[in-house]
Parts: C-alpha cells; structure tokens; sequence
C-alpha cells in the first residue's frame, strides 16, 4: 500500500485519468449454467452495457469473470460488437 501510494504520489498533475466500465450483467444462474444455449441473450447483454459504458465516457470496458459463454473461438480476429472504439478486457 504504501509504495502504490508513493508511486501515485510522485506521478503528480500529469498523471492521466482512465475512465473504466467495470460491467456486470447479473446474469441468472439457470441461463449461466445452460450458457451455450444462451449464448446470444448473454453476449447482448453485455454488449448493451458495453454500449452504455462508453456512451457514458468510459475508455476501457472490463466484463467479469466467466461472462463469455462456452469457450471463444480462436478464430475471432474481432468480437462480433466490437465497436472499434473501446478496448473490453473478457475475465
């Protein structure tokens, strides 16, 4: 704590402020353990509060853990919501 409180200290006024959305889609537990069958309710869901996140300033989305339904495709180059504009970091 205190060398995290030192480093922030010393950064001074040209330290730059990142506006993050940390996401949670409270996603039911009965839809979560079917997920590949709910694949698509899911992912709108959190493409909607990405969506939000951004259009309320946040330059980075972050999803919580497990919240990608089954296992991504290694073949996906780009999310099929992927805005371009916004970086999202998937749990």
């Amino acid at each position: 704590h205190v060398a995290g409180g030192v480093r922030l200290y010393r950064q001074g006024a040209d330290a730059r402020t990142l506006r993050v959305g940390l996401l949670q889609g409270n996603i039911a537990q009965d839809m979560k353990s079917r997920d590949l069958d709910n694949a698509v309710a899911i992912r709108a869901t959190y493409e909607d509060l990405t969506t939000r996140a951004q259009k309320a300033g946040a330059e980075l989305a972050i999803w919580p853990e497990a919240a990608w339904p089954g296992r991504p495709d290694p073949g996906i180059v780009l999310f099929p919501f992927a805005t371009g504009t916004i970086p999202v970091i998937i749990g």
